[in-house]
């Protein structure tokens, strides 16, 4: 069942409850992830591994400053990790999260030997995995 409703969220994307509420309990584990009124989510999708991918954005300041995130939940519902990324990633193509840049300056976060890697390349910058 989708529902469109995000109670905590600035903008509303099309999630499923149980989406919500799993990313509302795992962020508890992080001092990095503000769930508030200025935070988005969207559920990217599956990884091949089932690594659950989503895009956050926390904005600060009345929206004068941005955090972007892409975070990572495993199977039995555990933080993998995030990375602090400039762009919000567009789609999952098998054992890739993609990013909207072009392949020279780092396009894609892929997973390695079925997990995610310390450090990416991803626009020109390498995003760290962190909790």
């Amino acid at each position: 069942m989708k529902i469109l409703v995000f109670i905590c969220c600035l903008v509303v994307f099309e999630v499923s409850a149980n989406d919500i509420l799993l990313f509302k309990e795992v962020a508890k584990s992080s001092d990095n992830l503000i769930i508030d009124s200025q935070t988005e989510i969207k559920l990217l999708g599956l990884l091949s591994n089932g690594y659950k991918i989503y895009n956050y954005r926390h904005y600060f300041n009345g929206g004068i400053r941005v955090s972007n995130r892409l975070v990572a939940i495993d199977k039995d519902n555990a933080l993998v990790g995030i990375y602090g990324i400039n762009d919000w990633a567009v789609n999952i193509s098998g054992d890739c999260v993609m990013f909207p840049n072009i392949k020279e300056h780092g396009n894609s976060i892929c997973l390695i030997n079925n997990k995610l890697p310390a450090t990416a390349w991803v626009d020109g910058e390498n995003p760290v995995l962190f909790k």
